[in-house]
């Protein structure tokens, strides 16, 4: 696998955490899960399963702009990701909570919640990058 290939498919491996907790929650039952869990890892997964749909969105154009990339220049944007998806996660959460006839504060809400994505996000790009380095030193990636 080349180098350039592993960076698209590491792109997608946030969509597993969100699809794994609802296929969870669809089958254990809601109720069942939320008791299950301590808060911190609650608000983690809604925030996850919530971010899922407008990360799909910002993963697809990514690949699309990713076509004539090499993979240096891939490594270095992946640092900039997390800041970039703020406003697309706080863009469609308002379009969302505003087609929902939401009566909280639009605004407010999507901004804390794509916020909350910037440190998971960098945790996630610095978790590729290890990941990439063992890869690599493997010879899972070729160069």
């Amino acid at each position: 696998m080349t180098l350039r290939r592993w960076y698209l498919i590491m792109l997608f491996m946030p969509l597993i955490f969100p699809a794994v907790s609802y296929v969870l929650a669809a089958s254990f039952g809601y109720d069942t899960i939320t008791q299950a869990m301590p808060n911190f890892l609650l608000i983690l997964v809604v925030c996850s399963v919530i971010g899922a749909v407008p990360y799909f969105f910002f993963a697809l154009v990514l690949v699309y702009l990713y076509r004539k990339k090499t993979a240096e220049e891939m490594r270095k944007i992946s640092w900039w990701l997390p800041w970039i998806f703020i406003p697309v996660c706080a863009l469609f959460l308002m379009a969302l909570f505003h087609y929902n006839n939401s009566e909280q504060q639009i605004f407010l809400v999507a901004i804390a919640i794509a916020f909350c994505s910037v440190p998971v996000g960098f945790i996630y790009v610095f978790f590729v990058h290890i990941l990439t380095r063992i890869a690599q030193s493997i010879r899972l990636i070729k160069e």
